[in-house]
């Protein structure tokens, strides 16, 4: 029996100041078999206190669903989750360059 291959769903969100919440989600493939533990521990390493990111360094599809106001407004990404599935990748990269591109690209933003 064929073992399936498992790709790894990157749940996030964004939060704005009245707290209204929007999700999004990207889907990476995990050729190297990283448990969800590893990439979870990964991706805290890399983060900005261990959860929150900058969209554009990170490459994930921006969520604002409503005006973004640059005085009240952050630009802050927080991860909500990473899970596997069985779902059709919708990222060309693996979970670890974008582990890596994320670690890349928040370095500046510390």
């Amino acid at each position: 029996m064929e073992k399936l291959i498992k790709n790894v769903r990157f749940n996030y969100q964004y939060r704005d100041t009245a707290n209204f919440k929007q999700y999004g989600s990207v889907i990476f493939s995990n050729p190297n078999q990283l448990s969800i533990e590893t990439i979870e521990e990964q991706l805290k390493e890399v983060l900005i206190d261990q959860e929150y990111f900058i969209p554009k360094a990170c490459e994930v599809p921006l969520i604002y669903r409503f005006p973004f106001d640059s005085e009240l407004d952050h630009e802050w990404y927080e991860m909500d989750s990473v899970e596997e599935t069985n779902k059709l990748i919708t990222d060309n990269r693996n979970i670890e360059l974008f582990i890596k591109d994320c670690a890349d690209g928040n370095l500046h933003a510390k």
